[in-house]
């Protein structure tokens, strides 16, 4: 799984589930790499098949966190399960992706669980969505979402479309049941 930070462009599927409890002694402490950055954005896409990742730990002082750090894609993300997951980062942070940009794809059947935490832009499944035509359907997530500051979403912490001003939204039928505590614009 770490091994995708190898080829951002290449189609992955899970065959099986993961354990990724080692991960937590990863890279001193600091756990998973997330995925893509703002540099060098994932651009391909993820099949997991219906199949688990349990137990997933990240704890980074930046922004962009998440299994998949920084998503641009006309791809989809899918069918990807996220449980017992304990992720920690600066801005932009969710269990699945921390952000994804400028992107057309698909991100369907996807949820998580476990601990989500940031200062801002903290979301249980996604940190932020920006300037997207992207649809998220058929996801959720029952993670507990806490943020020091603002943009702290169930789901999503930030859904910022101001370029699509007659777009109506990407998300559809999807839920959150987690606790979720921020200090201001918090849903």
């Amino acid at each position: 799984l770490q091994n995708m930070k190898n080829n951002l462009s290449a189609d992955y599927v899970l065959d099986n589930d993961i354990d990724a409890t080692p991960t937590e002694d990863w890279n001193g402490g600091q756990g998973f790499e997330p995925i893509g950055n703002s540099s060098n954005p994932f651009s391909g896409s993820f099949d997991g098949q219906n199949h688990k990742i349990i137990n997933l730990y990240i704890s980074r002082s930046i922004d962009n966190v998440g299994l998949l750090g920084y998503v641009i894609t006309s791809k989809e993300i899918k069918n990807v399960k996220l449980e017992n997951c304990d992720i920690t980062g600066n801005s932009k942070v969710g269990a699945l992706i921390g952000t994804i940009y400028n992107s057309s794809g698909k991100i369907s059947n996807c949820s998580s669980s476990g601990v989500i935490s940031g200062k801002y832009r903290v979301g249980g499944l996604i940190g932020r969505v920006n300037k997207c035509t992207c649809e998220i359907s058929n996801c959720y997530s029952s993670a507990n979402v806490s943020g020091s500051d603002y943009y702290v979403g169930g789901l999503i912490g930030d859904l910022f479309n101001y370029d699509y001003p007659n777009y109506n939204g990407p998300v559809k039928n999807c839920y959150a049941t987690g606790n979720v505590s921020g200090r201001s614009v918090v849903g």
